[in-house]
């Protein structure tokens, strides 16, 4: 997914950048992605700056070397979810966010249609943006009991988007999949999700144009810390795994 996507490579970089993982001698790292990519866009930004290679030669090859005799000296130090020996990459370890600028940026050409639609959603460059989002039933609707606890309806927090609201910002609702359209009448909540105007492309401009997040932990979220916008989490019921929502732990 986009939280696997997003965040964790971001900090890989960042820290690549301190020198934290420098092996002292000549070395270029290769990478594939996943078989389901879940936003193109970001991988092919990605791409500008690390070395993507197809899936079908970089998997053999990542076997290979866990059966030769210390092959772990030639994996990338990527800390991976399933290793339960340390925190995995979405935690910032090393706190190095703060001191390093976001790699992901855009062409003129991208804020020229990020800005211009924008507009057509009647939001200006001056505004305050807030982005929200729910993960909803849409997340696995094959199987509801892969995590369905994380699931909440975007209503529960429609009253405190309102009030934001009246503070001045514009809030848009980011999702790509979703159950249920807002029933808010509020011309300051932008239902970006349901309104036809979606591309992944824009996920990304959006939320790295806004002033903070409010979401219910999901993968979109995480490029808010990838463009160090702050989130405020909302419905968070994996509180064993709330560190690694956070730009710290």
């Amino acid at each position: 997914g986009i939280g696997h996507l997003a965040l964790p490579v971001e900090i890989y970089l960042c820290e690549v950048e301190h020198g934290l993982h420098d092996p002292h001698q000549k070395f270029v790292d290769l990478w594939c992605a996943e078989k389901i990519v879940s936003n193109k866009v970001l991988l092919k930004k990605w791409a500008r700056m690390i070395t993507i290679w197809p899936r079908w030669i970089i998997k053999p090859i990542i076997l290979l070397n866990q059966l030769i005799p210390g092959g772990q000296l030639h994996k990338i130090p990527y800390r991976h979810i399933r290793d339960q020996s340390t925190p995995w990459q979405f935690c910032v370890i090393y706190n190095v966010l703060d001191s390093i600028h976001p790699h992901i940026t855009f062409s003129k050409e991208e804020e020229f249609f990020g800005f211009s639609t924008l507009k057509r959603m009647g939001i200006e460059r001056s505004d305050s943006v807030i982005c929200f989002m729910a993960r909803d039933n849409a997340f696995h609707p094959e199987d509801h009991s892969k995590s369905d606890n994380r699931n909440s309806s975007v209503h529960t927090i429609a009253q405190a988007i309102n009030d934001l609201t009246l503070r001045g910002y514009k809030a848009v609702r980011m999702g790509a999949k979703v159950t249920e359209k807002l029933s808010s009448t509020n011309p300051s909540i932008i239902d970006y999700a349901t309104g036809g105007m979606r591309t992944e492309l824009l996920d990304l401009f959006i939320i790295s144009r806004c002033r903070f997040m409010v979401s219910t932990a999901t993968g979109l979220d995480s490029l808010a810390p990838t463009f160090r916008r702050p989130v405020v989490y909302v419905n968070l019921v994996d509180f064993g795994h709330a560190d690694v929502w956070g730009r710290d732990i």
